[in-house]
């Protein structure tokens, strides 16, 4: 199709007999608001109006209050937080306004400093009595902590924003909880090891963000006198917050009017104002998209009952609760699978994607169609060159005239965001060394330390080589090929000088694999036995160059935080290989 001009596919146009029923919408939605949007240049076609930005952040905020999900870092009672969006997805029969909390009740809560006490204050929902001691010990302290909260304070926050990058609410929660027992103020933080850090952090992947929240504590401390930013630019000069972070601080925890935007809300954004682009470019998550949100956060100020008459509290004094209401509804009613016409959508009557779809049905049994060729606009700085023309593709051939209103909306709901394009991950395959030992009926392991920088920086992982960079051409390696550059990292860089037994059966029929955001490790896995006693060498040492190797139990790994690979590896060198295998002995090299 030609990205000059949009002539509407004949057939389309004469069989697009859509007939809307009573209860349409359709006979409202002028066949103009498509012609505008397919020819609009210029970005003020997707901003808000004044009232309708008031209505939306209205809307978003009722909504919110009366349905978020409870989270330990909002200072909800701890039994009652799992991150669950099943509670707000499922179909609920009970009357809307039994839930629903106006816009005067009791908001969440606000501080001016979060460094008021030197540790976190643990408070229980209501006093309990004092009782016998249960016989079941464990039972009774999960019982208590079913009635604790952790009070709002920005330092959780902060802990809360790094973990939730990239990574499932339900799965950050227990980690949040863990952290801020063990490392209740940013002091705590700041005088801890990298190895507590890194044990806590264990399992929740991407360990550059707890090296950077560590390096960010200690700067607090050492350099801030314990009193961290309360502004987005003042916030971004710490390690590891940018400015998604930085404005998520400053809004929820300082009450600072901006906005927050993340692909959540570009996907919102996008419904709302009809953005002909993908979540992921540059020019709607790092630009325009934060000031289409901003128009949300500031709009209706006068209602938002203020403590004081300051006019910076009273302008930020909801926009945290707005951006994540945004935020929530990005990840419930509006996520992929959402389909603008669920009852209890917030905003409902406000998207965009709905609205089009409709009017594109009026413009196609409208004459001037037949008529007209319309070119679509390029220029707008919001929208992809190409996105409005590939809108109009997966309207015409998906659109048809046995649809009916809601399933036209639907269409038009879904077809909002355009999708990313795809990058295909890079692919290496690793021969991985699992050296094992047993001393003293214990079975230790040998693992070594990655680099300070770069994937996985600072993490202890088994040993291992890179084989090959896969292309589209590869074929798997050779089992000679693996065991050749197991034997050559062994004798020339492991540096054991011990005899060591290999298994030439692989540990799993397949390889393992572990996917990263960029990289896809394939990891062939074979296993060494060693029979040394460990009470005679040195536990520590240099290996592979001038990393640090070390032998562990399994539950030093604990300690020191192995990530998910090293347990995943594990696992599978536990599970052993298949019976009757031989073992092939490594050349000996002398110890060094």
């Amino acid at each position: 199709m030609s990205s000059s001009s949009v002539v509407l596919d004949e057939e389309v146009v004469q069989s697009n007999t859509y007939t809307a029923s009573s209860s349409s919408t359709m006979d409202v939605e002028d066949y103009h608001l498509w012609r505008n949007w397919v020819q609009h240049t210029d970005i003020d076609h997707h901003h808000f109006d004044k009232q309708q930005a008031k209505e939306i952040r209205s809307a978003l905020l009722e909504w919110y209050r009366a349905n978020r999900r409870k989270l330990p870092w909002r200072g909800d009672v701890l039994g009652e937080c799992n991150g669950s969006t099943a509670g707000i997805n499922s179909n609920n029969n009970e009357k809307t306004s039994k839930k629903k909390r106006t816009l005067n009740d009791k908001k969440q809560p606000s501080i001016k400093n979060f460094f008021g006490a030197k540790t976190t204050k643990v408070v229980k929902k209501e006093e309990e009595p004092d009782e016998a001691p249960s016989s079941d010990a464990a039972t009774q302290q999960d019982e208590q902590n079913m009635a604790i909260r952790i009070p709002v304070s920005g330092y959780g926050v902060w802990v809360s924003e790094i973990m939730l990058q990239q990574t499932r609410v339900e799965a950050v929660i227990p980690y949040w909880i863990k952290w801020m027992n063990s490392f209740p103020t940013v002091h705590d933080l700041a005088v801890a090891s990298e190895e507590q850090v890194n044990s806590h952090w264990a399992g929740l992947g991407f360990y550059r963000r707890a090296r950077l929240l560590h390096q960010g504590a200690k700067k607090v401390v050492n350099e801030l006198k314990g009193e961290l930013p309360q502004t987005v630019d003042s916030l971004m000069e710490l390690p590891g917050i940018g400015r998604y972070t930085a404005s998520a601080i400053a809004s929820i925890a300082f009450r600072q009017p901006c906005a927050v935007v993340d692909g959540n809300v570009c996907r919102v954004l996008s419904r709302l104002t009809g953005i002909a682009n993908h979540i992921k470019a540059p020019n709607v998550k790092d630009k325009h998209g934060w000031d289409l949100a901003n128009q949300l956060i500031l709009a209706d100020n006068d209602n938002d009952d203020a403590d004081d008459g300051d006019s910076n509290e009273k302008e930020g004094c909801c926009a945290g609760e707005v951006n994540q209401a945004l935020m929530e509804l990005g990840a419930t009613y509006c996520a992929p699978s959402g389909t603008g016409m669920d009852p209890r959508d917030p905003l409902r009557d406000y998207y965009f994607s709905t609205r089009l779809a409709r009017s594109y049905m009026a413009y196609t049994k409208s004459p001037i169609s037949k008529e007209e060729t319309l070119t679509p606009g390029m220029s707008c700085s919001i929208c992809d060159p190409e996105g409005i023309t590939t809108v109009v593709g997966l309207f015409q051939s998906g659109i048809t005239n046995d649809m009916s209103d809601e399933q036209v909306a639907k269409f038009g709901h879904a077809t909002f965001p355009l999708d990313p394009p795809k990058n295909k991950k890079r692919e290496e395959d690793l021969a991985v060394a699992a050296v094992s030992t047993v001393h003293k009926k214990e079975t230790w392991w040998l693992l070594v330390k990655r680099p300070p920088k770069g994937l996985l920086a600072g993490q202890w992982e088994f040993p291992n080589v890179i084989v090959q960079t896969r292309t589209a051409k590869s074929r798997p390696p050779s089992s000679k090929k693996i065991l050749d550059a197991l034997s050559t990292m062994c004798q020339e860089e492991l540096q054991t000088g011990w005899e060591a037994q290999l298994d030439p059966t692989p540990v799993q029929p397949s390889p393992l694999e572990h996917i990263f955001s960029h990289i896809k490790h394939i990891m062939w896995v074979r296993k060494y036995s060693l029979d040394v006693d460990l009470g005679e060498i040195e536990l520590d040492y240099t290996a592979m160059g001038d990393r640090e190797a070390r032998w562990m139990r399994e539950e030093d790994m604990e300690k020191v935080g192995v990530t998910s690979g090293v347990k995943k590896i594990l696992k599978a060198v536990k599970t052993g290989p298949k019976k009757g295998a031989k073992k092939k002995a490594v050349p000996r090299k002398r110890k060094r």
